[in-house]
């Protein structure tokens, strides 16, 4: 048999590798409201990738987990990298429930991310490293119903992007009470 290394389970003796060293940060801001009273817009930051894999589509800040660094680390130090976000920009971070599978043919491999949201100053502007030349905000009005969520969300390639943006509104953005848990 063919074992690839190990795996939770133990040993890996079929199929495709799985990866969980990167993250993924659904980046926002907001404007009125305050801790307990949701906002009354927010806006979601897409940039364009210009490296492969993905070149030329706009996502979230993603990038690798680096060896002996935790999830949480290695999604503020992307915000600091990829966006030039200082740690006075970033004004909330939680982590999603949302950790979707997907199948990356580039490294054959199953891919599971972390996945964080991250608020920032309501006029905060990235300033990009080498992987990105553009970025756009996405705005909704607050409370949104779910045509607007549902539009919102189809801005985003993949469907456990959509899931996340959803979960933002409603659990964040919502002041739902599960924001709280959800802080890191």
């Amino acid at each position: 048999m063919n074992q690839r290394g190990p795996t939770l389970s133990g040993v890996q003796r079929s199929g495709p590798p799985v990866r969980t060293d990167a993250v993924d940060v659904y980046v926002f801001r907001e404007f009125g409201g305050d801790a307990r009273t949701p906002p009354e817009r927010a806006e979601f930051l897409q940039i364009r990738r210009v490296k492969e894999p993905a070149a030329g589509i706009w996502q979230t800040v993603m990038g690798g987990i680096e060896e002996g660094e935790k999830a949480i680390d290695a999604a503020v130090r992307e915000l600091r990298e990829e966006l030039g976000a200082r740690e006075a920009d970033v004004t909330g971070l939680w982590f999603l429930g949302q950790v979707y599978p997907f199948y990356q043919p580039v490294w054959d491999c199953v891919v599971l991310m972390p996945r964080f949201a991250a608020r920032v100053r309501e006029d905060f502007e990235p300033v990009f490293n080498d992987e990105h030349d553009a970025h756009r905000w996405n705005g909704i009005e607050l409370p949104a119903d779910r045509d607007a969520v549902d539009a919102l969300a189809m801005k985003y390639v993949w469907s456990s992007q959509r899931s996340c943006v959803r979960e933002v509104v409603g659990d964040i953005l919502g002041r739902s009470g599960s924001e709280e848990v959800m802080r890191v």
